[in-house]
């Protein structure tokens, strides 16, 4: 087994396993699945997608998102229907483990890797001849717990799943992180038995197609004036967004700063209009739904980014694609602490504005005056933060860079762990 892409192909496959994910091929968690794809693809490696889909949910297909970037075979299978608890948890990963091992068994892939910690449950385990990898994607016995404190606030997660979490880290060979935050948690928790040798961090700041976007938008374009205040929100309308508030507080600022508008880019335009409810019409916030292809292009009509999260570890440990997405559009952030790394990443380019997500009725007007002095730096120098974040990314390296260090880090551990057999 080697991780050095031959010239041909046979035996030289990686399986992608992504469990109980019912998102458009557009959100968060599918973007990184999608930019794995891709790159494993376009270093000479045959990528398989094993994705198991949630009954009773109405899941797009990812399958010709995952063709389109590079997948060779792409398997979507349905499975029991999950639940915040651990017997369906329990069910679903018992009911998916002998279709997933068959794939294994099958395809006999060089690497293994499994897209969350659901997708670890199902597949990696002690001894196996691939090289397995654990993609954590957050902190999911936390966001358990969080899910389902709002049904009982009292509510704990299932030891089960910090057992899991533990036995994933230890049996796989590596495991990524998308924030120096988790394996700080991690740690935390979890102490040596966190393996935190075995952490790589591979953060999301863009993926290379969001950058290729080729449409020319105007303000005019949405009738927008030229001297409006425009914040844009994208992204998804889960609750954890906080959506509402995010209008909510841009409906209190447009009480201290003249012309503010406010512009929603969203996958389901209709569930944005009803999480908002009258306020969409009162504030007449435009809401649309463009192609990720071009999002970059759409977002470059906005001063502002907004992001708001919970404050809790779940929020604390996530790095948000949408951070970069604004700062790479040239959009100042708004945020608050509690938003994964936004606060951090817009900080080091002077382009984060940080607030409470309910400010105080006298921290209004300074929050007023930054935005106005913001506006006015960027009038006289538009493309600012966007050039600031391009450079930031050639200096520390983009994703293309980061994913090729991914790769002779797993040669590294490969070769240890042939060395100790």
């Amino acid at each position: 087994m080697t991780l050095t892409p031959p010239s041909s192909r046979p035996g030289r496959s990686v399986v992608l396993i992504t469990c109980f994910n019912a998102d458009a091929p557009t959100s968060g968690y599918a973007t990184r699945v999608l930019q794995m794809v891709e790159s494993y693809t376009a270093r000479g490696f045959d990528v398989n997608v094993l994705r198991f889909i949630p009954a009773a949910h109405a899941s797009p297909s990812w399958r010709e998102a995952l063709r389109e970037r590079g997948a060779r075979r792409v398997f979507e299978c349905i499975a029991p229907p999950i639940s915040r608890y651990e017997l369906g948890r329990r069910l679903a990963i018992a009911w998916c483990r002998p279709l997933a091992l068959a794939v294994r068994l099958c395809l006999r892939p060089a690497v293994v890797q499994a897209e969350g910690h659901e997708a670890a449950a199902v597949t990696l385990w002690r001894g196996a001849h691939a090289l397995q990898v654990a993609d954590l994607h957050g902190a999911l016995p936390e966001e358990t717990e969080y899910r389902r404190r709002r049904h009982s606030p009292s509510a704990r997660a299932p030891r089960w799943f910090h057992r899991h979490e533990a036995r994933a880290l230890r049996v796989c060979d590596a495991y990524l992180v998308v924030s120096n935050g988790m394996i700080g948690h991690l740690r935390e928790k979890l102490g040596q038995a966190a393996f935190h040798d075995k952490a790589y961090l591979l953060d999301v700041k863009s993926s290379p197609r969001f950058m290729r976007a080729t449409a020319q938008v105007t303000r005019q374009d949405y009738g927008i004036r030229a001297d409006e205040v425009v914040i844009v929100y994208s992204g998804g309308t889960q609750a954890y967004q906080r959506l509402s508030e995010i209008a909510g507080f841009v409906a209190a600022l447009g009480a201290h700063v003249e012309r503010l508008k406010f512009v929603i880019f969203t996958a389901d335009p209709d569930a944005a209009r009803k999480e908002l409810g009258a306020a969409a019409e009162k504030m007449r916030v435009l809401i649309a739904s463009v192609e990720p292809s071009e999002l970059r292009a759409h977002l470059r009509i906005a001063d502002f980014g907004i992001i708001f999260r919970d404050d809790h570890v779940i929020n604390r440990v996530a790095s948000p694609t949408k951070i970069w997405e604004y700062l790479l559009s040239g959009l100042h952030v708004i945020c608050n602490r509690a938003a994964g790394n936004a606060a951090e990443a817009a900080g080091a380019l002077d382009a984060a504005l940080v607030v409470e997500a309910k400010p105080a009725i006298d921290a209004w007007p300074a929050i007023a005056h930054d935005v106005v002095e913001i506006v006015r730096k960027r009038r006289a120098a538009p493309r600012l933060v966007e050039h600031a974040a391009c450079h930031y990314l050639k200096q520390e390296g983009g994703w293309e860079k980061r994913f090729d260090t991914w790769l002779a880090h797993m040669r590294t551990v490969q070769a240890a762990r042939e060395a100790s057999r």
